[in-house]
């Protein structure tokens, strides 16, 4: 005894599929119509002819979103990143340009203005620091070190030998050198 294989039921009609089978229906009565007032020696009624139906979904262009960067903002943000969670709550990404990209949720959390929200650590081995007040440190493998205040939006550039140079609104002046040992 063989059983009969099921055949799936057919698809839904789409709207557009149901608007235009309504439409032809309506012309087709049209149709009859006219021409049963033809035999009875009457003017045929007038057809009115109706639009076709508007998608119901309409699609913006894909690539809407190209005109928001320019070629040269996006240059080696392709590829792969990838994250790693430590139980600590270290979040460590590698970012697709070679740098690395740490961020502790308890360095989030101080109380203190001047603790570290995250770090990125650029593939040339220079340490950028943004601190939970927006102030940023960089910290360059030669010793040097750039610290920028947000409040006084101003550059303070240290160098391996302790010589020290501000920058504020394009104008430079030298400060008090470190004395270190």
């Amino acid at each position: 005894m063989q059983r009969e294989k099921k055949q799936p039921p057919p698809p839904e009609p789409t709207p557009e599929e149901i608007a235009a089978q309504e439409a032809a229906a309506k012309a087709a009565a049209a149709n009859k119509k006219s021409a049963l007032s033809n035999k009875k020696g009457q003017e045929p009624a007038a057809v009115v002819e109706e639009k076709k139906p508007e998608p119901v979904v309409e699609f913006e262009d894909p690539d809407f979103l190209d005109g928001l960067w320019e070629d040269h903002e996006v240059d080696g943000l392709h590829g792969l990143l990838s994250t790693v969670t430590l139980k600590n709550g270290l979040l460590i990404q590698l970012l697709p340009t070679g740098d690395v990209l740490q961020t502790s949720d308890r360095q989030v959390r101080g109380e203190s203005r001047k603790v570290e929200q995250d770090r990125v650590i650029t593939g040339r081995g220079a340490v950028i620091r943004h601190l939970v007040n927006k102030d940023i440190e960089i910290l360059y493998p030669n010793g040097n070190r750039s610290y920028f205040e947000r409040d006084a939006k101003m550059w303070t550039f240290t160098n391996n030998k302790g010589m020290r140079r501000a920058r504020k609104d394009g104008v430079e002046w030298d400060l008090e050198p470190v004395h270190a040992s």
